[in-house]
């Protein structure tokens, strides 16, 4: 488990330093990112694709087939359904009760 945590966290630096980098660049490329939105996102994609072979085990089981790309959506998609399920009893159960 440690292993995992630290393979993240790796992705995370990486990404982030890409996504300054990326920020950096985008002012001679003719479009404007601040430091703040490329390291953030920079981040964010970095760690998403350090968890790639978690989501790919994660859609095998639903798929029960070995398809490491179907796999990697699948697993992707169904975080992101439960995300959005998540968000939505979140905000009802907001508006009901504030």
């Amino acid at each position: 488990m440690i292993r995992l945590r630290l393979h993240h966290f790796v992705g995370l630096l990486i990404g982030a330093g890409l996504g300054v980098v990326a920020a950096a660049l985008s002012d001679a490329l003719g479009y404007s990112l601040s430091f703040g939105d490329g390291f953030f996102w920079g981040a964010v994609i970095g760690g998403i694709l350090a968890g790639a072979p978690q989501f790919a085990q994660a859609g095998a089981v639903l798929t029960r087939r070995d398809h490491l790309v179907l796999n990697t959506v699948i697993g992707v998609a169904g975080s992101l359904v439960v995300l959005g399920f998540t968000a939505v009893v979140a905000v009802l159960l907001t508006r009901l009760l504030f």
